[in-house]
């Protein structure tokens, strides 16, 4: 009985065996592609933009741009991509870099500043890009750089060690992507790509006319050119279809967390303790979607998490620029690409020279 037992063990082996080395040589979402990271990092310090294929991992991307940088920049920006679009044209005679990921949370934010911070790069402004789902605890992308997150929460006194720190400081959780049968599924798909036309490789520009996703040397991103020129039916179907599909960061979300309030608000007296000036972005939604959210599927926390946040400003002497509804900003479907993305353009109009907050 046991031997057969041992041989059905034997038999099945080769199955896990055969999916980690496919997510880790395969590695679609570019997780432990470290040298072609580093390669980026340092192009942007060289005032090139990067335009890659697929996923570089901004997060990492990000570690090692930081790593290189020598001086602090005057401002900073940290959010989601519906904060990516902000660039240095609004922070016109000052040193920026926009250090917002995709499906940032607000470990991702606490996260990536750490990363200055503990190399003394302090600048004297930074923008919140602040999305609704940050104050969600159930709002978990497990995508943040988890060491300097937990770095950061000990410096704000709001966490103790624990085995699972440990565990952190011993192997970066990102990893675990290794033997994930979601990330073995992607590998297979991308898998026929890569032995037909190789693993893709960034491409480093100083010219912005490209039709593909760039991201600029100050950390802000131009979409491609199939977005940028995306007829006005399409992006009123892919609104349509989110509000359909309803927002994944926005489930169970009926109350500001707790927790994740008290972590905004240490995280932001830090900032302004350091004698930096903050400012709350709070990026528009597509029309068709913010009124759909909040009167059709009673999605009230938006205008809840709003307010909260402009009371927090207020009694903080904080800016606030733009709103999560378009109309206070003035903003129309045709200044949006989908449904969460509005256009550079528009989102400039709201940082006039980052002087006048709304």
């Amino acid at each position: 009985m046991t031997r057969r037992f041992l041989c059905k063990i034997a038999l099945l082996a080769p199955v896990p065996i055969c999916m980690v080395l496919a997510n880790v040589l395969v590695d679609p979402a570019g997780v432990f592609a470290h040298r072609e990271k580093r390669e980026a990092a340092r192009h942007m310090l060289q005032g090139y933009g990067v335009v890659a294929e697929g996923d570089m991992d901004s997060r990492q991307v990000l570690r090692y741009y930081v790593q290189e940088l020598t001086e602090p920049m005057d401002a900073l920006a940290f959010g989601s991509s519906r904060t990516m679009t902000v660039s240095s044209v609004s922070f016109p005679g000052q040193r920026f870099f926009n250090a917002s990921v995709p499906a940032a949370t607000l470990p991702d934010v606490l996260a990536n500043y750490q990363l200055f911070h503990e190399k003394g790069l302090i600048p004297r402004k930074v923008i919140i890009g602040a999305d609704p789902h940050f104050f969600n605890a159930h709002a978990d992308n497990r995508l943040y750089l988890a060491r300097e997150y937990r770095r950061a929460l000990q410096r704000l006194e709001l966490a103790s060690f624990s085995l699972s720190d440990w565990f952190m400081d011993w192997l970066d959780p990102r990893y675990l992507q290794a033997i994930s049968p979601a990330y073995f599924q992607v590998s297979v798909y991308a898998l026929p790509v890569l032995l037909t036309r190789g693993r893709p490789r960034a491409v480093f520009i100083r010219d912005e006319e490209t039709p593909h996703k760039m991201v600029r040397s100050d950390g802000s991103v131009r979409y491609e050119l199939s977005r940028r020129m995306r007829d006005p039916d399409d992006v009123e179907r892919r609104a349509r279809r989110y509000v359909l599909q309803y927002p994944p960061e926005l489930l169970h979300f009926d109350h500001i967390h707790g927790n994740m309030r008290r972590i905004f608000e240490a995280f932001v007296a830090s900032l302004r303790n350091d004698g930096i000036e903050v400012i709350l972005f709070l990026p528009p939604y597509h029309p068709y979607v913010y009124d759909a959210l909040v009167n059709e599927r009673s999605c009230v926390i938006l205008p809840i998490v709003e307010q909260y946040l402009r009371d927090f400003a207020e009694a903080s002497g904080i800016s606030v620029y733009g709103s999560y509804d378009p109309t206070v900003c003035g903003l129309s479907a045709e200044d949006f690409y989908d449904a969460v993305h509005a256009t550079p353009e528009s989102i400039r109009a709201l940082f006039p020279n980052a002087s006048d907050a709304m």
